[in-house]
């Protein structure tokens, strides 16, 4: 034990001691993503669509004030957007842990999910028990109940249980 632990204490062998990194702080943009996207989309966007996109990754990715996590984009967000989005090229994002790549590549999806929505027809309204979760609107139905009572979960109910 004494020799392993000697070979283990010494710092290059199997592990080194720790290294502490420091990470600049990226670069915000002095605007929300709102403003950003009409600053940036509104050439070639309905206004409509800015602010489905802005509400829609509003939501989670940057919250809005009020909210105790609200936040604004990071300026290589931003220029992720105007290259992917408004220019249409496709972009490569190498940065640190914790800058926000995550939202680069959601960001220009987001956008082309709210840009294509608009063309599509109007949900019809839900069908009669759609909310089957709800048992004071509809009663529970079993999904099992088409089945033979033998096949049934459980097996045949006239089936006597032996105990050993």
């Amino acid at each position: 034990m004494a020799e392993r632990r000697r070979l283990l204490s010494v710092d290059g062998r199997i592990h080194r001691e720790p290294l502490i990194e420091p990470v600049n702080q990226y670069q915000v943009c002095a605007e929300t993503l709102a403003q950003m996207a009409h600053a940036n989309l509104s050439p070639s966007w309905t206004a409509r669509e800015i602010a489905d996109f802005a509400a829609f990754a509003s939501l989670e990715l940057f919250p809005l004030p009020p909210r105790p996590d609200a936040r604004k984009p990071y300026t290589h967000q931003r220029e992720v957007v105007v290259e992917s989005v408004v220019n249409g090229n496709d972009v490569v994002v190498t940065t640190g842990t914790g800058s926000g790549k995550t939202e680069c590549f959601l960001l220009p999806i987001f956008a082309s999910l709210v840009r294509e929505s608009v063309a599509w027809p109007a949900l019809a309204p839900p069908a009669a028990g759609w909310d089957w979760w709800n048992h004071s609107r509809a009663p529970r139905r079993s999904q099992r109940a088409h089945e033979d009572v033998a096949r049934r979960a459980g097996g045949d109910p006239r089936a006597r249980v032996v105990s050993p």
